[in-house]
């Protein structure tokens, strides 16, 4: 279950918030990051909030979205700037 939070309308871009289901990186990469490192070395566990960013199909069909980048809360907070970041929802069964 993902809750949007934001919008970047230059890109057709929307960020959820999401929960791990399984081990991977956040994918953070650039030339010039916080504090001067060009990565994110954290590493999402399961049951872990993170920021899930996705490019909307220009043609309004969901099917054709992508997964654009998946993003520690850190690392999403700097990229989107929301002020306070609400805990993710409990996933339903």
């Amino acid at each position: 279950m993902t809750t949007v939070i934001d919008i970047n309308a230059y890109a057709n871009l929307v960020a959820h918030r999401a929960i791990a289901d399984h081990e991977f990186l956040c994918d953070w990469v650039a030339a010039d990051h916080l504090g001067g490192h060009d990565w994110c070395p954290t590493v999402l566990e399961p049951g872990d909030d993170y920021t899930l960013v996705v490019l909307l199909d220009p043609t309004g069909n969901p099917d054709n979205d992508r997964v654009a980048g998946r993003y520690c809360i850190g690392c999403g907070y700097h990229l989107f700037g929301t002020p306070e970041l609400e805990p993710a929802p409990t996933p339903t069964a």
